[in-house]
C-alpha cells in the first residue's frame, strides 16, 4: 500500500526528466537544432542556387539567432557524419 501512493508521483517525474537532460546538456537536443540550422541553411541555399561560401551560411545562422562560436564544431560533425562536405571554401550538401 505504502508503494502506490508514490509510483504515480514517480511516473511523470521520470518521464520528464530526460528533457530536462537534454536542454542542459549541450549535445542534445539543442545541439541537433543547431545541426539542423546549418543543413537547412545550406540546403535551402543550394536549392536556390545560391552560393553556399562558409562565411555566407554562417551569416544565415547569426540571422537566425544562433550563436555561432562552435560553427566550426557543428560543421565538422555533419561532415563526418556524411551529410555535409567542404570544397573550396563551399559547404555542400551530400546527396
Amino acid at each position: 500500500a505504502h508503494h502506490s501512493v508514490y509510483a504515480p508521483l514517480q511516473g511523470p517525474y521520470h518521464q520528464n526528466k530526460p528533457k530536462d537532460n537534454e536542454d542542459a546538456l549541450p549535445k542534445a537536443s539543442r545541439m541537433s537544432g543547431n545541426y539542423g540550422a546549418l543543413w537547412q541553411a545550406v540546403r535551402s541555399r543550394t536549392q536556390a542556387g545560391d552560393s553556399t561560401a562558409r562565411a555566407i551560411i554562417i551569416d544565415d545562422l547569426k540571422a537566425q539567432g544562433l550563436v555561432v562560436k562552435h560553427f566550426r564544431l557543428w560543421l565538422a560533425k555533419l561532415v563526418d557524419g556524411g551529410q555535409l562536405r567542404e570544397e573550396s571554401g563551399m559547404i555542400v550538401l551530400n546527396k
